[in-house]
């Protein structure tokens, strides 16, 4: 019985007869037999102690997608305190001479005048433009994108030719004078008869008035800038100062 029995004991592992195995098929059970010496250590220190052949797949099995994650979040937060940091301060008073574009470097030289005349300290915090048109064709009439920044107080004063002003004001996208200069000023240059009507003509009481007529003005001759323009307020929202100041500077006479 002794020798039967011991017949029937054969070196097995898990049931498979491993005489039957070749030698490369008993290491890799072997191997599955082993405990696991990495799972109770964090896979940063796994990391480090794997072999070096074998880190590239560890690192992106385990840690690719989380360190994209990072990297992206990064990107996002840098970008928004660049943007912060670089973005120009809000303009306080911003002018846009309305189909004036030739005269760019003249509206130009006229905001560095007012700049230090007003004592800005930032200059970007006054904004001069003559971009934009209207009424010449479909292809350069840029009311859409007037009226949008008009409503938005980006626009707080405009020039142009008494045609383009009394179209502005028809579609009421000027102020009166009356709305923001104070009621002495107001009749100062009532009384000079700096102040026009819808028509373009002196006006005879401050509520007819809606804007100036810039051939009376020193600085906007001295800069060589048309004398058949008007000056009309807009959308004025960030205080009023700027724009009386604004008025002060043009040398009304």
């Amino acid at each position: 019985m002794a020798e039967d029995d011991k017949g029937d004991e054969s070196d097995t592992h898990g049931g498979v007869d491993s005489t039957q195995l070749s030698t490369d098929q008993r290491a890799a059970i072997s191997g599955l037999a082993k405990d696991n010496v990495y799972v109770k250590q964090s896979k940063w220190t796994t990391f480090r102690e794997l072999p070096a052949g074998q880190k590239g797949t560890y690192f992106v099995q385990n840690f690719l997608l989380g360190t994209v994650v990072v990297v992206v979040a990064l990107v996002i937060v840098i970008s928004l305190v660049v943007t912060y940091l670089t973005k120009p301060p809000t303009p306080v008073f911003t002018l846009e001479a309305v189909n004036m574009h030739q005269d760019s470097e003249q509206i130009s030289a006229l905001k560095d005048g007012f700049v230090k005349y007003d004592n800005v300290k930032d200059a970007r915090r006054v904004s001069f433009g003559s971009s934009l048109n209207i009424g010449k064709n479909s292809y350069t009439d840029d009311s859409p994108k007037i009226m949008t920044q008009v409503a938005a107080g980006q626009i707080n004063a405009m020039a142009s030719d008494k045609k383009t002003i009394a179209t502005l004001n028809k579609r009421g996208l000027v102020n009166k004078p009356s709305e923001v200069l104070a009621g002495s000023e107001l009749k100062r240059y009532l009384d000079m008869g700096v102040l026009v009507d819808a028509k373009g003509n002196p006006a005879t009481s401050a509520k007819d008035a809606i804007a100036f007529d810039l051939s009376r003005s020193q600085t906007w001759k001295a800069k060589g800038l048309p004398s058949d323009a008007l000056f009309g307020f807009s959308n004025v929202k960030s205080g009023k100062d700027h724009p009386r100041a604004f008025v002060r500077y043009l040398d009304f006479k």
